[in-house]
């Protein structure tokens, strides 16, 4: 999703886009930065960048899809002041130096999701407020 919101800001609201095998959302917010262009949008797109889930995401995706797959194991808890959870945990793994820690794919497919969706539609709203506030198109 955050490729695909990229591709949009980098298309409606860049006064000159960055070619298509160039877009980025940390590019496409620098770019919006150098042009002194939508400061909202700016400052929701680094308010995604910044968030924790959006990262784990991005280095899970990004080690899946050029490095290897994660090491995962099954568990159970249960019991008083636990989670009382089953299902499958991603292993701890580094990547690009940093380290992430084991998480639950429970985690993942419900917070996670909902936080980053979330942050995502805050991007999107901030383009349609910036692109109303231009006025009609002529």
């Amino acid at each position: 999703m955050a490729d695909v919101l990229a591709q949009i800001v980098n298309k409606a609201v860049l006064e000159s886009p960055l070619s298509e095998s160039e877009v980025f959302l940390w590019r496409v917010c620098e770019k919006l930065k150098d042009q002194h262009c939508a400061p909202i949008v700016v400052s929701k797109i680094e308010s995604l960048e910044k968030c924790k889930e959006f990262k784990y995401l991005n280095a899970f995706v990004n080690t899946i899809k050029h490095q290897q797959l994660l090491d995962t194991d099954y568990r159970a808890k249960a019991g008083k002041d636990t989670q009382n959870e089953e299902g499958i945990r991603f292993k701890a793994f580094i990547h690009k130096g940093r380290s992430y820690s084991t998480v639950w794919a429970n985690d993942i497919l419900g917070p996670y999701k909902e936080r980053i969706f979330e942050l995502i539609c805050n991007v999107g709203n901030a383009v349609n407020e910036y692109l109303r506030s231009l006025g009609p198109i002529e």
